[in-house]
């Protein structure tokens, strides 16, 4: 149930993201974070736990930097990288977001 409805939020997420819906964007990826934390937390989460986990931080990450909300983004894919996602991909991310903060 919480794995599922995790992703499911998951999904949600990343349309509302496409569609620009950032704000809803943001809240469906952090309930999805939520879920992910209940699974795991009654042993029902496999093995992919923390890769799919750091990409829920990563697309948080990139909803927060649309919204303009840098300081959230920022801590988003810090821990995505502490969860040990795509280490690169996350850091150029995280300079995408420095850069936007500078406009």
């Amino acid at each position: 149930m919480y794995q599922s409805d995790g992703d499911v939020h998951s999904s949600l997420g990343k349309i509302r993201k496409n569609n620009k819906e950032y704000k809803e964007a943001i809240e469906s990826f952090k309930e999805a974070i939520t879920l992910y934390d209940k699974a795991i937390e009654l042993g029902l989460k496999g093995t992919s736990y923390h890769s799919d986990k750091a990409n829920l931080y990563c697309e948080l990450g990139k909803a927060c930097s649309y919204a303009n909300c840098y300081d959230e983004a920022l801590a988003a894919i810090d821990k995505a990288i502490e969860l040990g996602g795509k280490k690169e991909a996350f850091l150029n991310l995280k300079i995408k977001i420095f850069d936007a903060i500078k406009e």
